[in-house]
């Protein structure tokens, strides 16, 4: 594969992104930062709003009743936007763009107000205000959106500053482009380069064959439950490939990695979409949700079905299911340890099995807590998929 393809199919892959800012937003929570950045753009849209209150003192704004109820509204509608974002829970992706689109169109409505071009194609470089949120939370299609409205404000002022006897076109021209590259210039690029790091920071969390959590991600995935709810119960269940070694010796390593694709996309599709699908070790895999233990036992079951439906080649799975409640982040190595006790005893017994860590009756190791929550059971079975 050539440079040149690689570089076309990451732009592609940038273009099709879908500007979910969830991942962003959950990893600036989980740093205690999501509160401060809501009132950062809580004070920008006062300020915006002060600016606003501003404009009917402008010499260059006609005292038209038009322009003041415009600026009023302006102001009115940056403090409302400002409010929002101080009294409410951090907006959907949805709402979001829509909130940015409005403040954009309301940068256009201020600019209008001005009677010298010059002044309102100088006004333009607010677009960059808006446009450094649109970057980091939205994708390159919104700030597409973003862009085109800019890019039309500051050329439409650019033409009239161009035709005014006043100024010509070397202010224009001067002016323009000072406005594009404040603008326009460096912002997609930012969103590129921030992307960038984004997916590597992300792929860091995924199994690169099956494209599966890893067990970064899995810890990330156990503390982000953690931090979300104050009870609950977790349960692990463990995965293991039954004779994925002679696979490999007899079909090569190449067919061995098609059975652990294989072996991943029939696992996730007998979970629900909260769970997360791990690869922990060569031929095991976890599958950690919020579930009892009576409806992870049912759970795995699904998953022996699917691993060992008919394939080329045929594979079977032992699996081992442990689980705590009340549970914490700090118990999912416990856990790992109890289901991978249970997943040895269904091996010892011929393997293609679901075994429980009550079956096995292997709590020696753990603390104190973690064995009385398991002993006494996880509470009411309400976390069924």
């Amino acid at each position: 594969m050539t440079m040149q393809s690689v570089n076309r199919q990451l732009l592609h892959r940038w273009w099709a992104e879908a500007g979910d800012n969830t991942w962003l937003r959950e990893f600036l929570e989980s740093r205690g930062v999501l509160h401060w950045l809501q009132r950062i753009v809580c004070a920008g849209g006062v300020a915006l709003g002060v600016a606003a209150l501003c404009i009917p003192f402008s010499v260059d704004v006609p005292r038209t009743a038009f322009a003041l109820t415009a600026a009023w509204a302006l102001t009115a509608g940056a403090w409302a936007w400002a409010m929002y974002w101080w009294l409410f829970p951090w907006p959907s992706n949805t709402v979001s763009a829509a909130m940015f689109v409005i403040a954009d169109a309301g940068i256009v409505v201020g600019t209008l107000l001005h009677r010298d071009p010059a002044i309102a194609l100088g006004t333009t470089p607010l677009f960059a205000v808006t446009g450094a949120f649109i970057v980091f939370f939205h994708g390159p299609r919104g700030h597409l959106v973003h862009l085109a409205i800019a890019l039309s404000t500051i050329a439409a002022f650019a033409v009239a500053v161009a035709i005014s006897p006043e100024y010509g076109w070397p202010v224009a021209v001067c002016k323009g482009v000072i406005a594009i590259s404040v603008t326009c210039g460096v912002l997609p690029f930012l969103q590129f380069g921030y992307w960038m790091m984004r997916i590597s920071a992300l792929d860091s969390f995924r199994d690169p064959l099956t494209h599966t959590a890893n067990r970064r991600g899995l810890d990330e995935y156990v503390a982000r439950v953690d931090r979300a709810r104050a009870h609950y119960c977790l349960s692990v269940i463990l995965i293991d490939l039954d004779g994925f070694k002679e696979i490999n010796d007899r079909y090569g390593h190449s067919v061995g990695d098609e059975v652990l694709v294989r072996t991943a996309e029939r696992i996730g599709g007998c979970v629900r979409n909260t769970a997360i699908v791990a690869r922990v070790g060569g031929e095991e895999f976890a599958v950690v949700d919020i579930w009892s233990p009576t409806v992870a036992k049912r759970v795995a079951e699904r998953v022996r079905v699917a691993i060992a439906a008919p394939a080329d080649p045929p594979i079977t799975a032992s699996i081992g299911i442990a689980s705590a409640y009340p549970a914490s982040a700090d118990q999912l190595k416990d856990l790992l340890a109890l289901a991978d006790t249970a997943m040895y005893a269904a091996k010892r017994i011929g393997g293609n099995r679901v075994s429980m860590h009550s079956d096995v009756q292997q709590h020696d190791g753990l603390d104190s807590t973690t064995r009385v929550a398991l002993d006494s059971g996880p509470g009411p079975d309400i976390f069924a998929p």
